[in-house]
């Protein structure tokens, strides 16, 4: 079972920090995707806790935590403006200005936000997240050098091909 939690681990660890580059930018499809895999590794956090310590257990949700509500800030904005576009398509062109108000509010919250997604990936709640995984990967005895997932502390460097 450990083998199997250090590949999945491994293979969703350079999922997740190889969307971090379209994130910082704001791209709406690395924002969605990192979400998405961050609760992926929550499940697999869950699916292989008798593989990992409490407390190790414990730091990784926090930080899984921390990130998701970083990412989930500027995802529920991407999502609400997905859906002012579908609306202002339903409603007559006399209430297209209405509709646009509140785009650019919503606009200005995502800017706010994703600048607060870049001062967290820059903190040290991201790079704890980044030194608590690289332990994870350490107990489950996956040599970081085969399966380096960060770059100077921030980017993949490789990913092993990973089979189940």
């Amino acid at each position: 079972m450990a083998e199997l939690a250090a590949r999945t681990f491994a293979g969703l660890g350079a999922t997740l920090f190889g969307y971090e580059k379209g994130a910082r930018t704001g791209d709406v499809d690395a924002v969605h995707d990192m979400r998405v895999t961050t609760r992926r590794l929550r499940v697999a956090l869950s699916n292989f806790a008798p593989c990992l310590e409490r407390e190790l257990r414990r730091e990784l949700k926090l930080r899984f935590e921390q990130l998701a509500d970083a990412l989930g800030r500027v995802r529920d904005l991407d999502v609400m403006l997905e859906a002012l576009v579908s609306l202002k398509n339903a409603l007559p062109p006399s209430r297209h200005a209405m509709t646009e108000d509140l785009a650019v509010r919503l606009r200005r919250r995502r800017r706010y936000h994703l600048r607060k997604l870049n001062e967290y990936f820059d903190g040290a709640d991201y790079s704890g997240l980044q030194e608590t995984y690289a332990r994870v990967l350490e107990v489950l005895e996956l040599p970081l050098h085969n399966a380096s997932l960060f770059n100077d502390g921030k980017t993949i460097q490789d990913q092993e091909s990973i089979t189940f």
